[in-house]
């Protein structure tokens, strides 16, 4: 529970436009399964045969659950933060939401690394002997967000709108090309996916510092959420 309670403090240290939902949905059901495990081992009298017998199976799912489960999660938040960035400048171009060919190349490298990620993880669990993913698919989820700088004509309140479409049609091209080249990976890789997307207009991006620079090109980018781990650890119904 203690390290289910830090994994949780871990995760909640992500800024809450970059968390991956399903990595705190799976948290919570791991925090909730562990403390009615803990619940019934407190209520159970291990001294008699069938208190000693279900103190047994419940220590044993216990122990299922902090190596098939929470460990790997912990390993998905520390994923979760690292995040992605791509340049609006290299990208796109002026006032453009159409990708270039640096663009796209740039999300070739990125979709290369799932490649790789997925690797790591059948190191990881080949390691740790867990069988329990052996027959499971595994499952990418992409959280995209576009943000502008504070450049534009008009007033600021329709400075701002501009801004904001420019970014959501940035987000969204870039979704799209990150769905075209996992297409592709799909029945290789026995992979799913979930790809998220939305623009932030003039918000100022996780991690930056206001220069009240209205052209700032550290505020033109494309930021890229991106966990790679066993479709049962990231898939809630």
């Amino acid at each position: 529970m203690r390290r289910l309670e830090d994994q949780k403090k871990m995760f909640y240290s992500i800024d809450s436009t970059e968390r991956i939902t399903e990595i705190d949905a799976q948290l919570d059901k791991l925090i909730e399964r562990t403390q009615q495990i803990i619940n019934s081992l407190n209520e159970t009298d291990p001294y008699s045969p069938a208190g000693h017998e279900k103190s047994l199976l419940l220590a044993l799912e216990l122990n299922d659950l902090l190596f098939h489960y929470i460990y790997p999660v912990g390993e998905l938040i520390v994923s979760n933060k690292e995040i992605k960035n791509i340049s609006a400048d290299i990208s796109f171009d002026t006032g453009s939401s159409l990708l270039t060919k640096e663009g796209k190349l740039a999300i070739t490298k990125l979709i290369e690394t799932i490649s790789n990620d997925i690797s790591e993880w059948k190191i990881y669990l080949d390691q740790h002997n867990e069988n329990v993913f052996d027959q499971e698919d595994y499952r990418t989820i992409l959280l995209i967000n576009g943000y502008s700088d504070l450049q534009g004509s008009g007033n600021p309140k329709e400075r701002a709108a501009m801004n904001l479409d420019l970014s959501n049609r940035r987000a969204a091209a870039v979704a799209a090309e990150f769905e075209k080249q996992l297409t592709e990976l799909k029945a290789k890789l026995k992979l799913s996916y979930n790809v998220k997307f939305f623009g932030q207009g003039e918000n100022l991006p996780p991690k930056q510092i206001e220069n009240g620079k209205a052209n700032n090109p550290d505020r033109r980018i494309t930021t890229i959420s991106m966990v790679v781990g066993p479709k049962i650890l990231l898939y809630i119904d």
